[in-house]
Formats: structure tokens, C-alpha cells, sequence
């Protein structure tokens, strides 16, 4: 998957580099190392194997500058395991290109606008007594809850998806697995 996550990385690179309005440096000069620090949520995905079907749907919905350039915003990725759990066909035929529209809807269901690492998600549920409603990119609604010091996610059908992580810190945002692939419908 990382092979995708890289072109798609590097590409953006390219492209804001020939924005730039300031000379490049003369051949004298010494390069200014570029900032260490994390990198896009979609580099974050790309390095855990697990999230490779996600990948993949992004991909197919052609949602991945959004992962890039976009943000900050927290990304709830459903696991490889929770493709597996879909129902039969059902992801086979949200990929076709007539239904590019539901799977975008699908994935943006799963981004939360605003970065929120751990504690952040577990402090908006204790102020909210006990939940959190999160505002979704799709414009749909998740609530956070806790279960002992797991984070519940709960769609609006009713359907439950389990933090499986304590987060990874991203340059626009923050993402979590998640154990279940939540829908906005």
C-alpha cells in the first residue's frame, strides 16, 4: 500500500514546490534541512499494514490529498479485519464508479473535524457525562463513550466500533484503528 501513499506523497510535494515564490537557493548556500516531525495522516495509514483495505477504499473513492494536504482532523480507519466483518458484496459494490459519491460519504463518515489525540477524546466524553458527539466531515454525527479506558464509537444505526490504539500523532491530525467500519446510514 505504501507504494501508493509515496507517488501520491511525492507528487503533492512536487506540485507545492513549483508554487513557491521565493529563489531557490545559489549553489553557495547551505540547504536548510528540511522539519522532522510527523508526517500526513496518509503516511501514518501507509506504515501500519493493518489499515491496507482502508487504503485501498480511499484510494478508490479518490479521497487521498484529503489525507495530505487537508486538516487537522481525526481519522477513526477501520482495520483490515473490519473489511473482513462488511457484509458479503457490500464493499464490492460501493468501489464501482457509479457509487464513487457513497464510498467518499462512507470514508468521510469516519474523519472527525479538529485534531484530537487520547486525551483530548476522553475528556470531551467525561464533560459531556459520559458522551461525545462528534461532528463528522460527511456531516453525519458518532458518539464517543468509554468502556472501562476504551473509546466506543456508536453510528447512527446504532452499530459500535472499538478504538483499538491510543492514536498516532500526524502533521494534519490524528489516527486510530478502529474495530468495526461504521456508516453514516
Amino acid at each position: 500500500m505504501k507504494r501508493f501513499a509515496i507517488p501520491l506523497l511525492a507528487g503533492a510535494t512536487l506540485a507545492l514546490a513549483a508554487c513557491g515564490s521565493e529563489p531557490a537557493p545559489e549553489a553557495t548556500e547551505a540547504a536548510t534541512p528540511a522539519p522532522t516531525g510527523p508526517g500526513p495522516i496518509a503516511s501514518a495509514a501507509a506504515d501500519n499494514a493493518d489499515l491496507s483495505k482502508f487504503l485501498d477504499v480511499v484510494r478508490s473513492a479518490m479521497l487521498g490529498g484529503s489525507l495530505i494536504a487537508h486538516g487537522p482532523y481525526t481519522l477513526f480507519a477501520p482495520t483490515n479485519e473490519a473489511f473482513d466483518h462488511m457484509p458479503k458484496g457490500k464493499l464490492d459494490k460501493l468501489s464501482v464508479p457509479e457509487q464513487q459519491k457513497n464510498l467518499a460519504a462512507l470514508i468521510n463518515y469516519h474523519i472527525v473535524k479538529g485534531a484530537m489525540d487520547k486525551a483530548a477524546l476522553t475528556k470531551a466524553i467525561e464533560d459531556g457525562k459520559g458522551k461525545a458527539e462528534l461532528e463528522t466531515v460527511e456531516g453525519g454525527k458518532l458518539t464517543a463513550t468509554l468502556q472501562g479506558d476504551t473509546i466506543v464509537l456508536t453510528d447512527g444505526n446504532g452499530d459500535k466500533a472499538k478504538v483499538t490504539d491510543d492514536g498516532t500523532e500526524a502533521s494534519n491530525g490524528y489516527l486510530y484503528s478502529i474495530d468495526t467500519v461504521l456508516s453514516p446510514h
